[in-house]
């Protein structure tokens, strides 16, 4: 299908209301790690959205906000990003491809590649993050990650930016933990897991893996039952040891449902002991 019309508008309202044209086939235009010929687009008409000013990274008070269009370049190189969880969101993204890709995709591009680039969208659902989108009636709803990901939102709405909740006194734990073949090959499995502690209990607790279900459900998030516990090596084992025992991979070239169902528990451990370590350290 030939691309007939090619927009650049200046504000994401006038983007939104391309988008939403009856008469012709429109698509935006959002740059992946993985790239896409225009001629596999299947679109009549493009809209470029590199102009409508959501290339940002804010922190806030009680939150971060990135903007969609935010370059995953951008993001590897934020002293601010690395100062938060240790730095998880920066390394995910720096696996997302090489330096060249990464000053051209985008943080919107990572999220819509997630079946081969997990990491990123891995750490955002363990930093429990939320995504603000424009509707054709102007509301703005903040939809959690998880749920963006499970459903197909309408293609007519617009991602203006991912946000996720910000801890003042900075006693969140994070780590990543992944095997691949090879340090830049995709992940066969890849966990995150973000912890907060108070005085060694545990307030918060979230893990995130990839091929841990069917293929229409790759990305699964756990909640584990850690809260107001007592943090110990024993009960992060445990906790990892119900999830292997739930996780139900599918098998592909890069890996077996049997070998993915062990790292899944493996990984799990690891992750989790990280973050309550560096929890801990960043409470004392």
């Amino acid at each position: 299908m030939p691309i007939l019309e090619y927009h650049r508008p200046g504000n994401p309202e006038e983007a939104l209301a391309l988008l939403q044209r009856a008469e012709i086939t429109t698509v935006p235009l959002v740059p992946r790690p993985r790239s896409q010929a225009l001629h596999e687009i299947r679109a009549q008409a493009v809209v470029d959205l590199s102009r409508l000013n959501l290339d940002y990274i804010a922190l806030e008070q009680n939150q971060v906000r990135l903007g969609a269009m935010t370059p995953l370049q951008t993001l590897v190189g934020s002293p601010e990003l690395r100062s938060l969880a240790q730095g998880i969101l920066p390394e995910a993204a720096r696996l997302a491809g090489h330096w060249g890709l990464r000053q051209l995709a985008t943080l919107e591009g990572a999220l819509l590649t997630r079946k081969s680039l997990p990491e990123l969208t891995l750490v955002l659902l363990a930093l429990n993050a939320e995504v603000v989108v424009l509707q054709a009636n102007g509301n703005r709803p903040e939809v959690p990650l998880a749920e963006y990901l499970a459903f197909q939102w309408p293609p007519d709405e617009l991602m203006l930016e991912v946000k996720w909740p910000l801890d003042p006194v900075q006693t969140i734990g994070g780590a990543m933990e992944r095997v691949a073949r090879t340090p830049r090959d995709s992940a066969v499995m890849a966990v995150a897991a973000v912890l907060r502690l108070e005085n060694g209990v545990c307030r918060q607790a979230r893990v995130a893996l990839s091929h841990a279900g069917s293929e229409a459900e790759l990305m699964v998030v756990f909640v584990p039952r850690l809260e107001g516990r007592v943090v110990s090596a024993d009960l992060l084992k445990a906790v990892a040891d119900v999830v292997q025992n739930n996780a139900k991979p599918p098998a592909d070239f890069r890996g077996s449902a049997e070998y993915r169902r062990e790292m899944a528990g493996v990984l799990t451990r690891r992750a989790l002991e990280a973050a309550w370590k560096r929890a801990e350290g960043a409470a004392g």
